[in-house]
């Protein structure tokens, strides 16, 4: 697979990690009450439904499963589906195994999981 998938993969990880620790961990977010300001703590408090980021890398995977259906593999859908992948790799295992998101086992588990997509993408792509 050309390199639009790999960076848009990567780029999403370090943007996703930097933000959740620097916007959430650093500031004491958990032991405040969510800010309504941002969308996924909107549509919790409109909708009733418990969104998490995961939710929306699946839509935008689903997404990206569209444009790659009937556009085939240009850029712009390696890069929808790399960003998708990797919110939904990053998010996959502190939900299913209720683990801490921001401890460093989860940390090196999410790298991990990145580092081998990268490799199969290189290998079947």
């Amino acid at each position: 697979m050309n390199p639009f998938f790999s960076i848009s993969l990567i780029t999403t990880f370090l943007i996703l990690r930097s933000w959740a620790y620097f916007g959430y961990r650093a500031n004491d977010y958990f032991d405040k009450k969510e800010d309504p300001n941002t969308l996924i703590v909107w549509l919790r408090i409109k909708t009733g439904f418990a969104w998490l980021l995961i939710h929306f890398g699946v839509l935008i995977f689903f997404m990206a499963a569209l444009l790659i259906y009937f556009n085939g593999l240009t850029w712009i859908n390696r890069v929808v589906l790399g960003i998708s992948l990797s919110i939904i790799l990053d998010q996959i295992f502190p939900l299913i195994g209720k683990w801490y998101y921001f401890g460093k086992k989860m940390f090196f588990v999410s790298i991990l999981l990145h580092i081998i997509t990268i490799i199969l993408a290189i290998r079947f792509g």
